[in-house]
């Protein structure tokens, strides 16, 4: 159908404009807000797998959740004092004071001067973590239909040549197969998606249905008229001023996450998708920084009771199995040898040409003469003169060779091409701090040898 009706250059362009108003719509946010450097820090931890959607919707799981939880209702929270005493939090049904209190409101409402009063005020790291993470706008027309005309499709999209409109009803979802119920949901984007909370619902639920009935009836469907219509308000709601956070120009990213996460000593603590850098930005995300919250309480508590002090004195040192037991000691005794390789390598007597080699940046001592590792050898590589200015780069690390391997790096010309040889045709690993046992017994009989000569 692009290729009908534009060129290929208008094809490439709407396209475009189409992809950045779902940028926008994954990130509540325009796309110029966006920090270029940050914009994507969770992506790296994106759950995997298919989509499952959960029959009756979501709030099967909040309602779930709530069970045996007294909630009130119409109390927004105005003021929230705390002290090393306990929290006062002030609302519209009254005072609760608790030992400790969780805040969880959307960044939005954080952000607003109007909004929650903190005293003492909040960190000025908070405060400036607060004010540079985004939280911006994603709107919804949700319409419930007689029948389901538009199919078997999950999805489908719409795009538009003008790019200050890009997001207006940008993506269609179709809610069929999760609810249940003929609903289908109209997304709307970035700019669009401020704009749109300034119109009256009968008209954008209008606009939605010509833009319908002009996709489909070209198809020879019909397009009813809904039964019923609900369009969000996200960025105007006072109870959210926005739909979720995002990484704006300016913001340090995952830092800023960081501190939104940070509690005030132990009585106020913060959850939400805004306190995690993993998972920003989704219900799973807000849900796992519950339970974190949640941890964190028991712990604080458990200390100011002396709980931690008490389970000590009682549990003692825990019990530990026999084979974790011998690789701890294998590890002590490894950290212990290797603390006299550098000796080993700094007596000029160990590195000769009889007991060892040198050349280039290689130093190397053979295991004791006349036993089983005499053509075994433990390697230190200098690498100190080829690192530049760079000083904090490793200047030496050890591996073990057997003396043809030693025979062979000498006879290559440059500590270049040597190294490129180690690396790629021996494959040989530096020394790792869990040695096996025979780099152990080699390391062991070289100390051992070097002790004896003394």
């Amino acid at each position: 159908q692009l290729a009908s009706t534009y060129t290929a250059a208008q094809a490439r362009d709407v396209l475009l404009q189409w992809h950045m108003a779902n940028i926008e719509f994954a990130n509540a946010s325009q796309l110029r807000c966006l920090s270029m450097l940050h914009w994507d820090l969770d992506d790296a931890h994106e759950h995997q797998g298919a989509h499952v959607f959960l029959p009756g919707g979501n709030l099967r799981l909040l309602e779930g959740l709530a069970q045996g939880i007294p909630i009130y209702y119409k109390a927004p929270a105005r003021l929230l004092q705390y002290s090393n005493t306990g929290v006062q939090v002030h609302t519209d049904a009254g005072v609760f004071q608790a030992d400790a209190a969780i805040v969880t409101v959307p960044l939005g409402v954080l952000k607003r001067k109007d909004g929650i009063v903190f005293q003492p005020p909040l960190p000025a790291k908070k405060r400036a973590a607060i004010k540079r993470l985004g939280f911006g706008c994603l709107n919804k027309v949700m319409m419930l239909f007689p029948h389901c005309f538009w199919g078997e499709k999950d999805m489908f999209g719409h795009v538009r040549t003008d790019g200050d409109h890009r997001g207006l009803y940008y993506l269609f979802y179709t809610y069929n197969s999760i609810s249940g119920g003929a609903v289908l949901a109209a997304l709307v984007a970035g700019d669009a998606a401020i704009a749109f909370e300034q119109r009256q619902e009968q008209e954008c639920v209008a606009d939605v249905m010509t833009l319908l009935r002009g996709v489909f009836g070209p198809q020879g469907v019909q397009v009813p008229d809904p039964l019923q219509t609900i369009c969000t308000h996200w960025g105007s709601d006072p109870m959210f001023y926005g739909s979720y956070s995002s990484v704006s120009v300016g913001s340090a990213g995952a830092a800023d996450y960081d501190i939104m996460a940070r509690p005030l000593g132990d009585k106020v603590f913060f959850a939400g998708e805004a306190t995690t850098s993993r998972y920003p930005a989704t219900m799973h995300g807000a849900f796992a920084t519950g339970l974190r919250e949640a941890a964190r309480v028991m712990a604080a508590f458990a200390h100011q009771r002396g709980e931690d002090v008490h389970l000590r004195q009682q549990q003692g040192v825990p019990e530990v199995d026999e084979a974790t037991a011998a690789e701890g000691l294998d590890l002590i005794k490894a950290s212990q040898l290797l603390q006299q390789v550098q000796k080993v390598f700094d007596d000029q007597q160990l590195v000769s040409p009889a007991l060892g080699l040198q050349f280039g940046i290689f130093s190397a001592v053979f295991g004791p003469p006349d036993s089983d590792l005499e053509d075994q050898a433990i390697v230190a590589v200098d690498i100190s003169t080829m690192r530049g200015k760079n000083k904090q780069a490793v200047s030496c690390f050890y591996m073990t060779l057997n003396r043809a391997q030693l025979e062979l790096l000498q006879e290559i010309p440059g500590d270049d091409r040597r190294l490129a040889v180690l690396i790629s045709e021996l494959a040989v690993r530096p020394l790792a701090r869990r040695l096996n046992a025979k780099e152990l017994s080699l390391l062991e009989a070289i100390a051992t040898h070097r002790q004896q000569r003394v």
